[in-house]
Parts: C-alpha cells; sequence; structure tokens
C-alpha cells in the first residue's frame, strides 16, 4: 500500500510539473520572449508528454484510489514466469503485478497469488501456494474435517 501512495504521489508531482512547464513556456511565447525558433513548439511537446504521463502512468494509479482505499482488489493465481531487474514487479502468466521492491519476492517458477488493483496493476498482497518444483496437489476434505 505505502509503495502505491508513494507512485501515485510522484507520478501527480511529475504530472503537476509538465503543467507548470507548459504554462511558463506558453506564457514567454505570449510575451515574445522566445529566442529561438523551435522554442515556439515546447509547449507542444510538454504537452504531449503530460497527456501521455497522465493517459498510462497517473491515470490508472487515480482510478485504482478507490480500490486501495476499499481494499477491493482483483485476486489472480498463476505461476511466475519473470522477475524484473529492479525487483519493482513480477510476471504472472504474461500479466505486470508491481510490488514493492524491498520485500521478499516469489522465485520464478513458483504458484502464487496475488491480490491487485484493477487497473495499474499493484499488488496489495502477495501469497506464496507451492514453490518451484512442486506440485500442486488438491485437498482432501475429508481429512481435514
Amino acid at each position: 500500500m505505502k509503495y502505491y501512495v508513494v507512485n501515485l504521489i510522484a507520478h501527480s508531482l511529475v504530472t503537476i510539473a509538465l503543467i507548470a512547464v507548459i504554462i511558463v513556456t506558453f506564457s514567454r511565447n505570449q510575451k515574445r520572449k522566445t529566442k529561438h525558433v523551435l522554442t515556439y513548439f515546447l509547449p507542444f511537446i510538454f504537452a504531449i508528454f503530460a497527456v501521455l504521463d497522465l493517459c498510462f502512468l497517473t491515470g490508472p494509479r487515480l482510478l485504482d484510489l478507490s480500490s486501495m482505499i476499499n481494499d477491493t482488489l482483483e485476486t489472480h493465481t498463476g505461476v511466475v514466469t519473470d522477475i524484473a531487474y529492479f525487483n519493482n514487479y513480477i510476471e504472472v502468466d504474461g500479466h505486470r503485478y508491481y510490488l514493492n521492491p524491498l520485500n521478499v519476492l516469489p522465485n520464478v517458477g513458483d504458484t502464487v497469488k496475488v491480490r491487485t488493483t484493477p487497473n495499474a496493476g499493484f499488488a496489495g498482497s502477495l501469497e506464496l501456494i507451492a514453490t518451484a518444483g512442486t506440485t500442486l496437489e488438491p485437498l482432501d476434505y475429508e481429512e481435514y474435517q
């Protein structure tokens, strides 16, 4: 949860900074203080970066805010197929799930149950079901009664 909040704040600050740069460069264009011809296009270029950042990074995290607050996360079970170089995400059956790189991560081949946000794919919890090399045996319910 903390990793999600820090990530949301960081991406929101990047978006706000891009919007501030757009405003500054546009006002310089309005006052005709730009000295080079290419600097007239800076507001347009920064606007493209701001829209892309908002659509692909900040937007999904903002949409997932209610899911994190209400703890209505989706549950996915599968085999870990890849772990990122910086340990900030794992790939389970072809889907990326982002998690805190400081936590203990499973190994490739482990079977895990991940509770994630619906839009950005942040893991709220990660549970190891079986380690690599072991098979999942069906439970004998009569044995546990």
